[in-house]
C-alpha cells in the first residue's frame, strides 16, 4: 500500500547561524515547525510530508 505524502510550502526563519525552514500549518497538528533542509520530512507531532524550498539556489551551502 502506498501513502501520498503531501507537499508542504516552506516560509524562511534567518537566525544568527542559518536559515531555517518553518512549517507554518502543519498538516496534521496545525502547529509551526522548523527544519534545517527541505525534502521529505517527519515533523515532532509524527506527520511527514514533502518540504518545498521556494529559493533553493540561495541556500547552496
Amino acid at each position: 500500500m502506498t501513502t501520498t505524502i503531501p507537499e508542504v510550502a516552506a516560509a524562511e526563519l534567518i537566525t544568527a547561524g542559518q536559515t531555517q525552514l518553518l512549517v507554518i500549518d502543519c498538516p496534521r497538528c496545525s502547529c509551526t515547525h522548523r527544519h534545517l533542509a527541505a525534502g521529505e520530512r517527519r515533523a515532532p507531532c509524527g506527520a511527514r510530508y514533502n518540504l518545498i524550498d521556494r529559493n533553493p539556489t540561495e541556500r547552496t551551502s
